[in-house]
């Protein structure tokens, strides 16, 4: 078995670690193959990064015959019992249920499923679209972060090189059997500024500021917009630009803008106990009968749930379920609900901070 050791003097994660567990807790993990279903295939390096003695280490075991594989196992489960995290890329899909079904074949305990789990790839796929990613490989992936391999070479396409290796041993070989699995591995680590995008709506940012301000439309039209600032928990690595029903999400660094049109027109308040109303067609709008009453009957009719409002004019903001009250429609039967812009609405940031919140998860959610 050859085993290399790098102490990684120079890196510091761009990522805070501790809020998964204490960094010395934490397991960077990949794996090399020579192909996927474990029964018939074998597993040949296990890549492994952690903190010792202060200091963040790159080790690898690497088994040069078939007959190593047991001992490749062994090794990591005896390393298992300090971790409580375990970091990788697709491990869910392949590497972690790979190594177990090894460490079953071979009878060994390897508590892997017993860590926390963080799969990187599960983190970040779901933000491909929106971050204009043509795949989520994770060459991709640090291609988009600005990191750029000079290993020419995929897993698959070393499973003939390791091969060659365990019949002719050759230290050039091996080096780059070796090399290609500490790149993957150091990808790892240079990608792990990604679960920043996964932290805007896990960790929702904190309103600085908001402010109504007048604007143009697409036509020239003179407008008013909502602007909102917040602060990030959670550097971004790069610029994130959405937009979803007329609204603008722009986040780059700490900072999150959001630009939310204003209506300014006419709205209807729908009440819901219907039956205690009768509607005035002359009037458009719906009176409690208690005062509609005294109306001539020829001029009143028993309010249905679609005729029992008033109507109000101002501006208002819109919602996709109703967190402020009271809200307001164009017609019943609408999915959005508006709610007014007062005097009163404008110096409430706690409303302002839980409205911002509502937006950002629609808008994460539907883009």
């Amino acid at each position: 078995m050859y085993i290399s050791r790098e102490r990684m003097e120079q890196f510091t994660p761009a990522y805070p670690l501790e809020r998964f567990a204490p960094i010395e807790e934490i397991l960077f993990l990949d794996i090399e193959t020579t192909g996927f279903p474990p029964a018939s295939t074998q597993l040949y390096l296990i890549g492994l990064v952690f903190i010792e003695d202060g200091k963040w280490c790159l080790q690898q075991f690497m088994a040069e015959s078939a007959q190593e594989e047991r001992e490749l196992i062994a090794r990591l489960s005896k390393m298992l019992d300090r971790f409580s995290v375990v970091i990788h890329y697709n491990g869910t899909r392949f590497g972690i249920s790979y190594l177990m079904q090894k460490a079953a074949k071979y009878g060994i305990d390897l508590p892997l499923d017993s860590l926390q789990s963080i799969d990187l790839y599960k983190k970040i796929s779901p933000w491909r679209d929106k971050l204009a990613l043509s795949d989520c490989r994770q060459r991709t992936v640090e291609e988009f972060m600005g990191l750029h391999r000079e290993d020419p070479y995929n897993g698959g396409e070393l499973i003939r090189f390791y091969q060659a290796y365990t019949v002719k041993p050759d230290d050039q070989v091996r080096d780059l059997l070796m090399q290609h699995n500490s790149d993957d591995l150091k990808g790892l680590l240079a990608i792990l500024p990604m679960l920043s995008y996964g932290d805007i709506t896990q960790r929702l940012p904190k309103i600085k500021k908001a402010a109504m301000v007048r604007t143009r439309n697409h036509q020239g039209e003179a407008v008013y917009e909502l602007t909102m600032e917040l602060d990030l928990f959670t550097a971004l690595p790069r610029t994130l630009s959405l937009h979803y029903d007329g609204i603008s999400l722009l986040a780059e660094g700490l900072k999150l803008m959001l630009s939310v049109p204003v209506l300014d027109g006419e709205l209807k308040y729908y009440y819901s106990n219907y039956k205690n109303y009768y509607y005035i067609p002359a009037l458009d709008a719906a009176y409690h009968k208690s005062v509609a009453s005294f109306a001539e009957k020829e001029y009143r009719m028993q309010a249905t749930a679609a005729t029992c409002y008033t109507r109000r004019r101002g501006y208002f903001l819109k919602q996709y379920s109703p967190i402020v009250e009271p809200y307001y429609k164009a017609d019943l039967k609408d999915n959005v609900s508006w709610f007014e812009v007062t005097v009163d609405t404008k110096k409430n940031k706690e409303l302002f901070q839980k409205y911002a919140e509502h937006l950002i998860c629609r808008i994460i959610d539907n883009t």
